[in-house]
């Protein structure tokens, strides 16, 4: 398991653990799809702590759920139609970052892609921090309308998450040694575009952050958008998270089958004696 994840699987089973007692498909869905990401950013090797801070904003705006039930859940209800829309967004806004992480840990790996690009990176992941923040706010909302909670119980340790959240945000594509310092100046003395349509200037530019040779697609990608880059990675971004929620679903099965056949056989053999 990735180091800093495990609390984000403890929120994930309190979350499961409360939505036992009742059916809320779009709850259930937002479940599915935290699920499938955090096992795509468990598996990796090496996380990037400005997308696994991210994974913090989404167990905060999950653990607003561990509060719902068939009180706030009013069959027909403007609130909980409300309550839908909200979740599906969340949802939508959930799918959209992890299309950005694999974009950022597989196609965008080169070492002068993610130099070139790291404002861009910043931008949207701040971006999504935000989005984070304001579907989790729209959730406490609802609950605080039905008075089920007190504001203070569901907004505690929010301005501690954004103080946080924004430090390690900003920390990307801060220079880590002399040399990418000078990459910045060079970039800078320079101008992006004329580096960026500059195969020579490219090579020096790779060879000073300890890249190697820039290729045509790496030079391709270097020219490409952030935003066109993420459409056209989205659907093979959604093979791999329904994969991941494929797989989850097969390992509980399994689990349940396991222990399902224990109990079969702990039975038969007690009515044996």
């Amino acid at each position: 398991m990735s180091i800093g994840l495990s609390p984000f699987w403890n929120t994930l089973e309190r979350v499961i653990l409360q939505q036992r007692y009742f059916d809320f498909i779009f709850s259930i869905l937002v479940i599915h799809v935290y699920k499938g990401l955090l096992k795509l950013e468990n598996d990796r090797r090496d996380n990037s702590e400005q997308i696994v801070i991210l994974f913090h904003s989404m167990a905060k705006m999950l653990s607003v759920l561990t509060y719902l039930d068939q009180r706030v859940l009013v069959d027909d209800d403007p609130l909980t139609i409300h309550l839908g829309e909200i979740l599906y967004a969340s949802c939508a806004t959930m799918e959209e970052f992890g299309d950005l992480s694999d974009l950022y840990y597989n196609k965008c790996k080169q070492p002068i892609v993610r130099f070139m690009k790291a404002g861009d990176f910043k931008n949207k992941i701040s971006d999504f921090a935000d989005r984070f923040a304001q579907h989790r706010a729209e959730l406490q909302e609802i609950l605080v309308i039905r008075n089920e909670v007190r504001s203070g119980d569901i907004f505690q340790g929010i301005e501690e998450l954004r103080a946080n959240t924004q430090k390690i945000i900003a920390r990307l594509g801060e220079p880590a040694s002399e040399q990418e310092i000078k990459a910045i100046e060079l970039v800078r003395s320079c101008g992006k575009d004329r580096v960026l349509h500059d195969k020579a200037m490219l090579e020096e530019l790779s060879g000073m952050i300890g890249g190697g040779k820039v290729s045509g697609n790496t030079q391709a990608l270097l020219e490409s958008n952030l935003d066109e880059l993420l459409t056209l990675n989205m659907d093979q971004f959604h093979r791999k998270l329904d994969s991941s929620m494929n797989q989850i679903s097969e390992s509980v099965n399994k689990s349940r089958d396991a222990i399902l056949k224990k109990a079969g056989d702990f039975t038969v053999s007690n009515h044996k004696r």
